[in-house]
């Protein structure tokens, strides 16, 4: 062996005469060492030319020329520099190996050779090859026409020399193991099998591209060849559709075996349901060189099955009925819903007829009706009443359809039956809640009105007159806001209890809502209407227990109504019922008042009192009136009660009783309260500043009981006397008896807020409420006023008077200071002084009186300054 390096060039022949010398499915082995070499005769032949010249040299050239492998030297764009005769054979196709092309700078030879997927990851390997100094190898594919596809083996290696050349050299090798997609090779007839079927026929190599589509194929997808041949099946499927052939693929290149797959394409001209075989592709040595696909179109035949199934499976799982009969109306056919709706089984009713199930709630002229309507229009729906096996009714709604035959004649009968018994008693539920009061059960006012209504339609033949009363019980706000609402809730359903007693079995009780009671007494006259109403009012009036211990007298105001002459519609009986209620409530409660034509003028009084109070307050229309209070045995003044009149525009000075119960049912009483307090306070203070007021006297005032309770009116009312410079001694609060039922804490707190201030707190008109003696044994109060009522009535032996005893006695005995309002004979002072009670108030002493006459009659005259 010579011991002198072999030269470059030479070595380079030598390997390209071993690349010749071997056979094709060999060469791709030796293609590493003839690049090396390649490189190595380039750098020793680069002194020899330019930069370009001496990458490609004439020896180069030569060399590359001869190798029977596609050769190609390139540049980063993939411009071809150097081809040799093997590359222009393998790219053009052609069999001439005499000529020697001349492609270089055109680099559409390889961009037109290559398929789409593999132009830029050639050129991509080429840059990095040239950047990394690198080999690199590839498989790529080219092709040839619309159809065949030729597999390479590239090999890219980066050519040495001077700076700034950037050149590769690119060897293709055709791998001949990977048979193309043309079938030159096949026997002639299976193209145009293949073209002719109307199955979807496509292959794909082992990278997942398309390297055959038969006609069908592209037809379905809409697509021609040219954008089919190379791709990849994600830029041609639905995505979830090409991930499923993937997956497949994948499988048949790992196992080498075929399967099936059905699968429903959606593509732009229709939804496919198609039944696919895949299969391997494989040549004379076994090795698979692509996959094979044919789908076969399932779309008509499955849905005819896919429809017939279906239906099974709604006939046996529905929860509908559905029985089917033959053309006499036999059994035939009937699902699980049936038989578990009814309890019968199938076995125990094929060849029955249906009426089976008939409960007696139909006669035989509804059934006709039914079956006349199926005849004449092929169907009928309607609501049956049943019978199931037990015995048990149940309602059905039911639809019986007629089937035909293609021919027109009769093949039986469908019905489709739905339970509807539970619907059937919750919208009688549902009808009744909507007509019935939860709390009382009597009828609601949805309800009356229509029983109204009805009564009027019947009420012209056979009853010619029928009464109208309209009930609100009296004081029951007090009640609610005092006990609470589950105590009103309680009151309500006695007294709803006591009009059912107090009323007979032809009349209609109702509730309006609230506290409001309707009765509707047909065939009844005005005369019998109002000895039923005070009958009613005596029922209402029984004491009841409420809240365990508290002994209330319920008080009701009663309007009637007659039918025809009030009213002849439901609507106007309703208010002209309502207004005499009313006008029964500003006569005092507690009694019944007939309609009649003069409270419409009454009412329109009432709605323009109401809007000129509201002007009153603005434009200072009210009064303050005091009325003294009197040492019953001397007959000195030792106070005064505050009162309010209005001094009304045009109709001169109005008492309370004319305007307060507007007041109140407006809810303006906070209003007028108030400014009344804040008057009285004015005046008073005025009076003390002279030194007219005297030191042991002390004024009452009315306050709202809703103020009250409210967190801040103690400290209001003491910001109130500090302003005025007024002694907290000097005033005291009335507040009613409803207020003392239960010691609210918001309550108490205010209350004893003002007791430390030095204010004197009353309970007025004592003994017409419900307070509990417990409760008021709590509660700082320490004056007592005895209600007019029970003080009208000393003058007679009565219940009354002995009541008044009982005040007293119990005043005395807590230490309240007792005094007695509405005094107007001389016999109840001497009555009341002999129980015991020194101080009163009332005409035969003294009526209320303005401030001017209060102050001339009774204060002294101003102190000298």
């Amino acid at each position: 062996m010579s011991n002198h390096p072999q030269d470059p060039i030479e070595a380079l022949r030598q390997k390209v005469r071993n690349v010749v010398d071997k056979r094709p499915a060999e060469r791709s082995s030796d293609s590493s060492d003839l690049i090396r070499s390649l490189d190595t005769a380039a750098l020793s032949d680069q002194g020899r030319h330019t930069p370009t010249e001496r990458m490609i040299s004439d020896a180069i050239r030569q060399a590359l020329f001869m190798l029977p492998v596609a050769a190609l030297i390139v540049d980063d764009q993939l411009k071809v520099r150097f081809a040799n005769l093997a590359a222009h054979q393998l790219i053009t196709r052609t069999t001439d190996s005499t000529s020697r092309p001349d492609v270089s700078g055109e680099p559409y030879v390889l961009q037109h050779f290559l398929v789409v997927d593999d132009i830029e990851l050639l050129r991509g390997m080429v840059r990095q090859s040239i950047l990394s100094k690198k080999s690199l190898d590839a498989r790529i594919k080219g092709k040839r026409g619309h159809t065949e596809i030729i597999a390479c083996h590239a090999q890219i290696t980066h050519l040495s020399g001077e700076a700034g050349a950037s050149l590769a050299l690119v060897v293709l090798t055709k791998l001949d193991a990977e048979k193309t997609s043309t079938l030159e090779t096949a026997e002639p007839i299976a193209p145009a099998l293949l073209a002719g079927s109307t199955d979807y026929v496509f292959a794909t190599d082992p990278g997942g591209r398309v390297i055959y589509a038969n006609p069908a194929y592209l037809s379905v997808i809409d697509k021609p060849a040219s954008e089919v041949i190379g791709r990849r099946l994600e830029y041609l499927l639905p995505l979830r559709n090409a991930i499923e052939h993937v997956q497949a693929e994948n499988q048949i290149q790992a196992t080498q075996e075929s399967m099936r797959m059905s699968e429903a394409v959606y593509l732009r001209n229709g939804t496919f349901e198609l039944d696919t075989h895949k299969f391997p592709l494989l040549d004379e040595s076994s090795r698979l060189y692509g996959i094979g696909s044919i789908s076969r179109d399932m779309t008509g035949p499955n849905e005819s099955l896919r429809l017939q199934k279906l239906s099974e499976a709604i006939f046996l799982n529905t929860r509908e009925a559905i029985v089917l009969t033959d053309a006499q109306g036999r059994i035939t056919r009937v699902n699980p819903g049936w038989e578990r709706i009814t309890g019968f089984s199938e076995a125990a009713v094929l060849g029955k007829k249906l009426s089976l199930v008939h409960s007696g709630h139909q006669d035989s002229r509804q059934y006709e009706e039914i079956w006349r309507n199926i005849l004449e229009n092929g169907h009928w729906s309607g609501e049956l009443v049943n019978r199931k096996s037990d015995g048990t009714e149940f309602v059905v709604w039911s639809t019986i359809s007629a089937m035909f035959k293609e021919d027109g004649h009769l093949l039986g009968y469908l019905a489709v039956q739905t339970d509807i018994t539970d619907l059937r008693q919750a919208n009688e539920k549902i009808r009744l809640l909507a007509n019935t009061d939860t709390l009382t059960g009597l009828p609601n006012r949805k309800k009356f009105l229509e029983q109204l209504d009805d009564e009027i339609g019947k009420a012209g033949t056979h009853h010619p007159s029928f009464a109208l009363l309209f009930l609100d019980l009296d004081h029951f706000k007090e009640v609610n806001d005092s006990l609470g609402h589950h105590m009103g809730d309680h009151l309500l359903v006695q007294i709803a209890h006591r009009l059912g007693e107090a009323t007979r079995t032809s009349d209609i009780v109702a509730r309006l809502g609230g506290d409001e009671f309707t009765i509707l007494l047909p065939a009844t006259s005005r005369d019998e209407a109002i000895v039923i109403a005070h009958q009613i009012l005596q029922h209402v009036h029984y004491p009841l227990l409420l809240d365990s211990f508290i002994n209330y007298r319920p008080q009701a105001s009663i309007g009637i109504a007659m039918f025809p002459e009030d009213g002849d519609s439901g609507q106007e009986l309703l208010k002209h019922a309502d207004q005499a209620m009313y006008a029964a409530k500003h006569k005092g409660r507690n009694q019944a008042r007939a309609y009649s034509a003069d409270l419409e003028q009454a009412n329109q009084r009432t709605f323009t009192l109401r809007r000129e109070l509201a002007d009153a307050l603005m434009n200072n229309e009210l009064r303050v009136f005091l009325q003294p209070v009197f040492d019953l045995e001397t007959l000195d003044v030792i106070g005064a009660e505050a009162l309010v009149r209005w001094q009304h525009p045009s109709m001169g000075l109005l008492s309370p009783g004319e305007f307060l119960p507007v007041a109140q049912a407006s809810k303006m009483m906070g209003a007028i309260d108030h400014w009344v307090l804040d008057a009285t306070l004015r005046q008073v203070s005025a009076w003390h500043a002279q030194g007219r007021w005297k030191p042991d006297w002390r004024v009452s005032i009315n306050q709202n009981t809703d103020d009250i309770r409210h967190k801040d009116w103690a400290s209001e009312l003491a910001r109130m006397l500090k302003k005025l410079n007024l002694p907290a001694q000097a005033v005291g609060i009335e507040l009613t008896e409803e207020l003392w039922t239960e010691p609210v804490p918001v309550v108490l707190k205010n209350l004893r807020t003002i007791q430390q201030m030095g204010l004197t707190l009353y309970i007025d008109d004592f003994g017409t409420g419900y307070s509990s003696l417990a409760y008021l044994k709590e509660l700082p109060a320490s004056v007592i006023k005895i209600d007019q009522h029970f003080v009208a009535q000393l003058d007679s032996a009565n219940e009354d008077s002995t009541l008044v005893e009982a005040i007293i006695a119990l005043g005395k005995k807590l230490q309240y200071q007792l005094i007695a309002e509405g005094v107007e004979t001389e016999a109840q002072r001497k009555v009341l002084l002999a129980k015991g009670c020194t101080a009163a108030q009332g005409y035969l002493l003294s009526p209320p009186l303005s401030a001017k006459c209060f102050e001339e009659r009774f204060l002294p005259e101003p102190s000298p300054t």
